[in-house]
């Protein structure tokens, strides 16, 4: 598996843990880690979607700027 995509997935298990996390949030975070774990490319496409779905949801802003930064790995793969 590709190391920012591990990295992906190690940022969000640590998000899921913080104590202001949502249950929702928490499930979507499960939702894109499948995804990732998956190890299709086109999942990381569909992994970048969900996860802009979770920043515009009701999450406080710390919680929605570590998910901008998730996403910025996702992306980097994209360009590679």
């Amino acid at each position: 598996m590709n190391e920012a995509v591990l990295e992906a997935i190690e940022n969000l298990q640590a998000l899921k843990e913080e104590s202001d996390v949502s249950k929702k949030f928490k499930e979507k975070a499960n939702k894109v880690i499948a995804i990732l774990e998956s190890n299709v490319q086109l999942n990381v496409e569909k992994a970048i979607m969900e996860l802009e779905e979770m920043s515009n949801s009701d999450a406080s802003t710390y919680l929605r700027t570590q998910v901008w930064g998730v996403i910025s790995i996702l992306e980097s793969i994209q360009k590679n």
